[in-house]
């Protein structure tokens, strides 16, 4: 175990799901993996199955975008410089 799953470790597992009824899919898996993967490597890690995952529309609220634009400018200027943004 790496920490990363590769394109037949994926297809794989998914198919043990449809197989035991627990899964259903008419997709294509090819398509889907390629957008998992967002650096192309054949592998899916765990912050790319956390972008996949994650429900944006819930997380990408006013409430929560401002407070991650309050907490990165540092010095309350109303404005995030490369320096802010760096630290």
């Amino acid at each position: 175990m790496d920490g990363s799953v590769s394109r037949s470790e994926f297809e794989d597992q998914t198919k043990r799901l449809e197989k035991d009824g627990q899964f259903v899919f008419n997709g294509n898996w090819d398509e889907i993996f390629r957008k998992i993967d967002l650096d192309g490597d054949g592998r899916i890690d765990y912050h790319e199955f956390c972008v996949a995952t994650i429900d944006h529309k819930k997380l990408l609220t006013e409430q929560n975008l401002k407070y991650v634009f309050d907490t990165l400018d540092v010095d309350k200027n109303g404005s995030i410089d490369i320096q802010e943004f760096k630290d």
